[in-house]
């Protein structure tokens, strides 16, 4: 009979501790800039699903080839620091 179990691991507790203090270490790293939004905050922020995903880096891309097109109420920069958050 054919082994299908193909991927058969089994970590030390070495292995798990070090897989927790990294999780750990992570979620302290991001608490610095974890917000607590309110589901109406969350309502308003809206998402970026995949087809919002292309249009703000063609945004992007086009705001970087025609710097004199953007409107004067856009920031680039905080544009970019967004993009790059997201």
């Amino acid at each position: 009979m054919e082994n299908n179990d193909l991927i058969q691991v089994v970590y030390t507790a070495e292995e798990l501790e070090a897989f927790n203090t990294g999780i750990a270490a992570v979620e302290t790293f991001a608490a610095k800039y974890v917000l607590n939004l309110s589901a109406e905050d969350r309502q308003n922020l809206g998402s970026i699903n995949e087809t919002n995903k292309l249009f703000v880096n063609k945004t992007k891309i086009l705001m970087e080839q025609n710097p004199s097109m953007v409107p004067v109420f856009v920031d680039q920069e905080e544009y970019g620091r967004d993009l790059t958050a997201r």
